[in-house]
């Protein structure tokens, strides 16, 4: 069974080396990497991969990535694709970005993906990291299963919308439900969607895909503070650039997180705190059986 991870990243210099290192560690045969016009490191630290033949990294300069038209990014998950067929023969393609590790339910990755014989695509449910000692000074993420699975993650997240997020009592965002992302058949498949959240046949007709019972996601979303403010601030400058090209509702988190950013540092540094809860928070959380380690993700019921 070979498993390929089509990664988009962008600003994540904490991250990618982990990135990388996790999913060659957990069987996957490459990872297409689309480079989006990084600015904070990341391009540098993807150099030394670059004769890697278990990798393909492709820079996308931003006049790749917007014309004067609209967005361009279909075009790039279209490349994902065609360099996974040609570069590995996969029969299966992960859309992921690069603050998401793929868990399937044993470190069999084969077998998981064996439940989906039968499926040109599945959704992959994402649950958000929790961080309960606070907010890491330093954070390089996962680098094997036995890291990922001791990770405490939300299992049973919390509905919200873009209302509720702007108001002062409102849950968390690190709390809440976030959408799945897709594999893919990509003989099957001819592009992912918007975020890698699903994908169209080859023919062009939308897909009704179903939800995985052997894989997920861990999704670290927040780690450290450093991290938070350099992300608020390129949320900000591209809400403020490129917003005009996004249908009205597409990425309002981003948007929640650019408004913070134009409120100014202070805003940024509260709004981070509020995704770390205190210790007794979490306590209760745990009780509640909404966050605890991921490997009991499915021994729970309700995940």
């Amino acid at each position: 069974m070979n498993v390929v991870i089509a990664l988009l990243v962008g600003n994540e210099a904490e991250l990618i080396e982990a990135q990388i290192a996790y999913h060659l560690d957990l069987g996957v045969v490459g990872m297409v990497i689309a480079d989006l016009n990084s600015l904070d490191g990341t391009t540098e630290r993807l150099a030394p991969y670059a004769t890697d033949p278990r990798l393909v990294i492709r820079r996308f300069e931003e006049d790749s990535l917007i014309s004067a038209q609209g967005m361009r990014m279909s075009e790039v998950w279209a490349w994902t694709l065609d360099a996974a067929r040609s570069h590995f023969a996969p029969d299966w393609v992960v859309r992921l970005d690069a603050d998401e590790f793929l868990m399937p339910q044993t470190p069999d990755l084969a077998q998981a993906f064996a439940a989906h014989d039968t499926h040109i695509a599945t959704r992959i449910p994402r649950h958000n990291a929790v961080f309960e000692a606070g907010p890491p000074e330093v954070f390089a993420g996962p680098r094997s299963y036995a890291d990922l699975t001791a990770q405490v993650i939300v299992k049973t997240p919390l509905s919200s919308d873009a209302a509720r997020a702007g108001a002062q009592d409102a849950c968390p965002l690190i709390l809440t439900r976030i959408q799945p992302k897709v594999a893919v058949r990509p003989d099957a498949v001819g592009n992912f969607t918007t975020g890698g959240h699903g994908a169209v046949h080859a023919n062009g007709t939308a897909l009704k895909i179903p939800t995985s019972r052997s894989l997920a996601i861990v999704h670290y979303w927040f780690s450290t503070l450093g991290r938070f403010q350099r992300k608020s601030s390129f949320l900000l400058e591209f809400e403020e650039r490129y917003r005009r090209f996004m249908p009205e509702k597409a990425g309002w988190k981003w948007s929640h997180w650019a408004r913070v950013a134009a409120e100014g540092p202070a805003a940024v540094v509260a709004e981070f705190a509020r995704q770390f809860p205190d210790p007794e928070t979490c306590a209760q959380l745990r009780r509640d059986g909404i966050i605890g380690p991921a490997a009991q993700l499915w021994s729970d019921p309700n995940a």
